[in-house]
């Protein structure tokens, strides 16, 4: 403990010591020192004042370096909002913009930040920073709906992007946003292809009618990347998948977008095409074929969707025991999370979790989805992983005994760790409270 906080002191004077120097270091040098303040995040906290007063004092693009640095200290300290919040009121679009989006990115959970990010949607000069305030708000905020009024009111903004973004902030607030109804409903009827589109899906989400819902998402689709921009069409291939369950002629439209080199694009497309469930060999092959794409996102978009996909298909459950046997800590992870979206989890599948719990990224995904199966399979599966990765047999074994009476079939196995002498003492303690507890649920 000492010499982790001898550590912690010496970051912090590392930190004061070149925030002192921050006035008197050239550009090069004053990138350098914001890009080290920034890499020790919350351990920089007491170059925090420097930094601030480093943005007012430099011109643009050399602000960016610090505003960065205060982004990286904020996302690991309440301390820093104030700071941040002061950026957001910079006489510079520029800076606005900046701190907007590495607001959004840091994840802040403030009351204030949010109000302040639902003041620029509305009511800021650039349409820059009007558009990353609106878009910041959708991606990153579940309590949107604190600013609801200030994104409807940027569904009239005069610009396109500001107006699309706003419609599409409002679609995970769903049956909440119910005074964006009539705003959704005049811009579906007067927008363009994608904001017709976004409209309506916002809608839906809502919980209101969308009559030709699907019809503008495929419009949407068919206009292209050139036409409506890449987000536009992912955005569409997700409601795709949402709203055309079982649609053989959507898959086929959806297919070439699964082949996209837009990054977007093409994790949209997989995810969607397990999600229509249809019955076509070449959508099955696609997704197994991009479980081992070498990009990271487009493995996981295709675990999702071949666990979306998943009806009793034999080689779509051959896939999902490979990736849990064979994928990366967070392929293993996303499959556990899609596993328990799933009605009926197949035995092998079950089996093959084992790989998921030794697995340091997905060990805890994957207990938590073992305990949500609860069978008796469930808990074989605790136990292998107790021989497998002894370092962690005890918070297996707590997980075995929350799974009770169904983990019956292992008490002989329980009981032979608490008596065994070989056995470490917290281990066969361990071993011995889950015998109380599911001899206690049968």
């Amino acid at each position: 403990m000492g010499d982790l906080r001898r550590e912690r002191e010496l970051a912090e004077a590392v930190a004061l010591d070149i925030a002192g120097e921050l006035k008197s270091y050239g550009p090069s040098a004053r990138q350098a020192a914001c890009e080290i303040l920034g890499s020790l995040g919350e351990l920089a906290l007491p170059a925090l004042p420097a930094l601030v007063e480093c943005v007012g004092r430099c011109e643009e693009p050399e602000q960016l370096y610090p505003v960065w640095a205060i982004g990286k200290i904020a996302k690991a300290t309440k301390e820093a909002e104030a700071a941040f919040a002061g950026l957001l009121t910079s006489p510079s679009d520029r800076v606005r913009e900046w701190a907007v989006g590495y607001c959004a990115h840091s994840r802040i959970d403030s009351a204030a930040i949010l109000r302040e990010l639902g003041r620029l949607a509305r009511a800021d000069e650039s349409e820059e920073v009007r558009a990353a305030a609106v878009q910041a708000i959708g991606l990153h905020y579940v309590d949107a709906k604190a600013v609801l009024d200030d994104l409807i009111c940027a569904m009239g903004d005069p610009d396109r992007t500001v107006r699309y973004l706003a419609a599409r902030a409002i679609v995970p607030i769903g049956g909440e946003a119910l005074t964006a109804l009539e705003p959704l409903r005049a811009l579906a009827a007067r927008g363009d292809t994608a904001e017709r589109a976004i409209a309506m899906r916002a809608i839906i989400a809502i919980g209101a009618d969308a009559p030709g819902a699907v019809e503008a998402q495929r419009e949407c689709l068919r206009a292209g990347v050139g036409t409506v921009g890449v987000i536009a069409v992912a955005d569409c291939l997700e409601a795709l998948g949402d709203l055309a369950r079982g649609s053989e002629s959507v898959a086929r439209e959806i297919l070439p977008s699964a082949r996209s080199e837009e990054y977007l694009i093409r994790v949209a497309a997989l995810e969607a095409l397990g999600k229509l469930r249809c019955p076509d060999p070449e959508i099955h092959v696609l997704l197994r074929a991009a479980t081992r794409d070498r990009d990271g996102g487009v493995r996981r978009a295709a675990v999702r969707g071949l666990v979306a996909a998943f009806s009793g298909q034999g080689e779509i459950e051959a896939a999902l025991c490979v990736v849990a046997e064979e994928g990366d800590g967070r392929m293993r992870r996303v499959l556990c999370e899609g596993i328990r979206e799933m009605e009926r989890v197949p035995v092998p599948v079950v089996r093959s979790l084992v790989w998921c719990l030794g697995d340091p990224e997905s060990s805890v995904a994957a207990a938590e989805t073992l305990r949500g199966i609860g069978t008796a399979d469930a808990a074989a599966v605790l136990s292998e992983a107790c021989e497998r990765f002894p370092e962690a047999r005890i918070r297996f074994i707590e997980t075995m005994a929350e799974l009770g009476g169904a983990a019956l079939g292992q008490v002989g196995y329980l009981e032979a760790l608490e008596s065994s002498e070989s056995t470490p003492g917290e281990v066969r303690q361990a071993a011995g409270a889950a015998l109380v507890e599911i001899r206690g649920q049968k």
